[in-house]
């Protein structure tokens, strides 16, 4: 039993990320250099604007205040080391971590409704982006249940993930860190590389490019075509 977990533990913490870059890097390429339209975003924002709106914006906020705490555990582990030294700080980094996570998984939750409902958003949406959804699904649900069961995230992603993860970067992987970690945590780590293999293979891949092109391009006018049959009759 011991001998199949360590297995276990060495596929999701060894394996797994490098097979998840690998799988990023060729999709990326392929799709930039043979679909390179492809890079770009369907926006459904035209075909139902309102429930749009209140999918993406909890979506995004919950989102890029989850991500932008990891990225602070890993790149400034002992200032969050020392910020959960003091409890009140500690409720506080959990408190906005959980309240984060709850608006993401509320956003999703009304994206998908969304695309359910309405056949002209469903119809432009594939099964792997369906897929993809489920999974974000299924990682912000693991991470609020960390969250919950285990409210201590931010200090062990600070003292635990941090050194794991700098020795994926330096190409010597040392899963040490997190063997003794909870399947909880194991599981919501092994999904994250999951969803870095899947990125490139979706309209996702667009968050990839850096949109530099965007500080010479002029300014797009888009206009609906009533107004201008409008403009036409007067």
């Amino acid at each position: 039993m011991s001998q199949w977990l360590s297995t276990l533990d060495n596929f999701i913490l060894i394996g797994m990320p490098y097979a998840a870059l690998l799988l990023l890097a060729v999709g990326f390429v392929h799709r930039y250099r043979g679909h390179n339209a492809a890079l770009g975003t369907v926006s459904t924002q035209f075909l139902e604007g309102r429930r749009h709106f209140w999918a993406l914006v909890p979506l995004h906020y919950g989102l890029l205040t989850t991500l932008l705490v990891h990225a602070l555990c890993f790149v400034l582990p002992e200032a969050v080391i020392w910020w959960d030294s003091n409890r009140t700080r500690l409720y506080l980094l959990e408190s906005l971590m959980l309240t984060a996570g709850l608006l993401a998984f509320l956003g999703l939750s009304i994206g998908i409704q969304r695309r359910r409902s309405s056949p002209r958003v469903r119809r432009v949406t594939g099964l792997l982006e369906w897929i993809v959804l489920a999974d974000v699904g299924f990682q912000i649900g693991t991470g609020i249940l960390v969250a919950l069961l285990h409210p201590w995230g931010t200090g062990w992603l600070a003292a635990a993930a941090a050194p794991y993860i700098r020795s994926l970067l330096l190409l010597s992987p040392d899963p040490a860190p997190l063997i003794d970690a909870p399947f909880l945590i194991k599981l919501h780590v092994g999904n994250a590389f999951v969803l870095v293999a899947l990125i490139a293979y979706t309209r996702l891949s667009h968050v990839l490019l850096v949109p530099v092109s965007y500080l010479w391009r002029p300014l797009m006018v888009f206009r609906w075509a009533t107004e201008e049959r409008r403009r036409a009759r007067d």
